[in-house]
């Protein structure tokens, strides 16, 4: 009876993760619809359900995958029967998962390293992936097959964005604005015109910014090209 309370306590708590993982989840969908429409705060909403999603897979997969209490102290005997692999498969596996949401993440949002991370949380995915589909095969524990789960949705969405080109994404987004559209594609082609450059980021700011957050925007500029012109001048 106490083991059957205890088992029933533990289940409860893997039960409260997957929903903060389901709620996190459906929250990184809200925010991509958002990103897609351009609609204020996607940006935000993105960032922190997609980074806690990230936090929440390098730290809590371990004990996700192999219904491990939360509030457990963790040592030799929580992880008793349990075996070696599968402890090295679910750590490897919250490993690649929270890489490749890190990855998704930073091609969104266009950050630096944004590819390189992804092509590392895929190769790692696919790794954990073959591994998880041999021994769900073999031994037909249900541990394997949340991880195929996870790895798989996920993954797929790596390879979409590792496939699909930054200008692909901006023509989905910008699909009312041709003009931008445009711009976009002969920035493109020429990178390093800095004329082009200074178009795009006025564009996108008209779209995105509401008329009187883009006036202040255009007065900043303004301002700031006058300092610059009379720096300019000073040291001639």
């Amino acid at each position: 009876m106490a083991r059957r309370t205890v088992e029933q306590h533990i289940d409860n708590e893997i039960v409260y993760m997957k929903k903060i993982e389901l709620i996190l989840g459906i929250i990184v969908f809200i925010g991509f619809l958002m990103y897609l429409f351009l609609v204020p705060g996607s940006t935000l909403l993105i960032l922190l359900s997609l980074g806690l999603l990230t936090i929440f897979y390098y730290v809590f997969s371990i004990l996700l995958f192999n219904k491990i209490e939360l509030k457990q102290n963790i040592s030799a005997k929580t992880f008793k029967g349990i075996s070696k692999l599968r402890i090295i498969i679910s750590i490897a596996s919250g490993l690649a998962l929270s890489l490749t949401c890190g990855g998704i993440l930073f091609r969104i949002l266009h950050y630096p390293g944004a590819k390189k991370l992804l092509f590392l949380g895929l190769i790692a995915t696919l790794i954990v992936l073959i591994t998880s589909i041999i021994k769900f095969v073999r031994d037909k524990d249900n541990c394997y097959l949340m991880i195929l789960n996870r790895l798989t949705i996920i993954g797929a969405l790596g390879l979409i964005l590792v496939l699909i080109s930054e200008l692909t994404i901006a023509k989905i987004r910008f699909r009312n604005y041709p003009e931008y559209i445009h711009i976009i594609e002969a920035l493109s082609a020429d990178p390093q015109n800095e004329e082009l450059r200074t178009k795009e980021e006025i564009e996108f700011y008209r779209i995105t910014m509401s008329e009187e957050e883009f006036e202040s925007y255009m007065k900043y500029r303004e301002n700031q090209n006058k300092e610059e012109n009379t720096l300019q001048e000073e040291l001639e």
